[in-house]
């Protein structure tokens, strides 16, 4: 009896240490339980947006911008208006605490997606589209911009900062024309796709099944993974790191990278560059998989030696082929 009514107790008290574990985290973010254990679903095809609420605010200046949002696509843009405008457009009249939250400190603006007490899951009906709209004046000192959503589309373009994060669990990230001294992007399983994006000190995109592919960048340390989604990059680094398990990865650089590291397990890879007096140095290791070389070079082994051999190039694999050849 004593020992059953000890278990009694440890088991009530593990479920209250789970709810209190909860409600933490509900005040700190507003996420509900269905979002932590990752249950909302993609909501942007089930059903119109047509009920807007806007919001604006006039700020003397803006030094880090902060964009939280559990359902719904979010737009990030310049404009030349005056003051920060938002608009959140629902697919259904909003009750007070089910419209966004807008936080202001000092140089910080936060924008979360309702002001509930506690939010316990997002259902289909509930997802809200966002739109905001920063003013260029305010735009050209942000020190860091990071824009959180589980299931819609993340947009943006034109932005300068010197950190900028881009993160969403299913849903894709559009990104053009970002500067920042680190750039990240992030995803589980939407595709990421971006182009003149530049990462003075590090760009990083990471995916799990998306696809990733990323044009015109402009890098220091550009790393790119994958799981199982596949992997496009074209641009220029002074080091480069791609690695999936079996995805394929196709990297294009129009300066060969100082050093240059490619990894898969049966994702084939294919690495392209220019063809130059400096050249490269390229160590293939491979259990099962075949390369194939479309440059002029000098092979000892599973080493490849173009021109004077300065940049150092690695590609390995399990039983993925390679393929190393010149821009077309």
């Amino acid at each position: 009896m004593k020992t059953h009514k000890a278990l009694k107790i440890a088991a009530l008290s593990c479920v209250a240490v789970f709810a209190i574990g909860v409600l933490a985290f509900g005040l700190a973010t507003g996420f509900g339980i269905r979002d932590l254990l990752g249950f909302w679903r993609d909501t942007e095809q089930n059903g119109s947006y047509d009920t807007p609420y806007t919001y604006t605010e006039s700020l003397e200046y803006l030094d880090e911008l902060a964009i939280d949002w559990a359902a719904g696509p979010v737009t990030l843009s310049l404009y030349d208006g005056d003051d920060v405008t938002v608009t959140e457009t629902a697919q259904r009249a909003l009750k007070e605490d089910e419209k966004l939250s807008l936080e202001i400190d000092g140089g910080k603006l936060t924008v979360r997606w309702n002001s509930a007490w506690l939010n316990l899951g997002v259902s289909g009906g509930d997802s809200k589209r966002l739109e905001v709209q920063v003013p260029r004046a305010l735009a050209g000192d942000l020190s860091r911009i990071s824009v959180y959503t589980a299931s819609g589309t993340l947009q943006t373009a034109d932005f300068a900062a010197r950190e900028i994060s881009l993160k969403t669990v299913s849903g894709g990230i559009e990104a053009s024309n970002l500067s920042a001294g680190r750039l990240a992007l992030n995803s589980t399983s939407g595709t990421i796709r971006g182009e003149g994006l530049e990462g003075t000190e590090r760009l990083e995109a990471g995916n799990v099944s998306g696809k990733t592919a990323l044009a015109g960048v402009r890098a220091g340390t550009l790393k790119i993974s994958s799981t199982s989604g596949t992997i496009e990059a074209e641009g220029a680094a002074a080091s480069a790191d791609c690695g999936s398990v079996s995805g394929a990865v196709s990297l294009t650089m129009q300066t060969w990278a100082e050093e240059t590291a490619i990894s898969t397990v049966s994702g084939g890879v294919t690495l392209r560059g220019p063809e130059t007096e400096a050249g490269f140095t390229c160590r293939y290791s491979t259990v099962s998989g075949d390369m194939t070389c479309g440059f002029n070079v000098k092979q000892s082994g599973s080493e490849y030696i173009a021109g004077k051999g300065e940049a150092a190039v690695s590609i390995t694999t399990t039983s993925g082929d390679a393929e190393l050849g010149p821009i077309q």
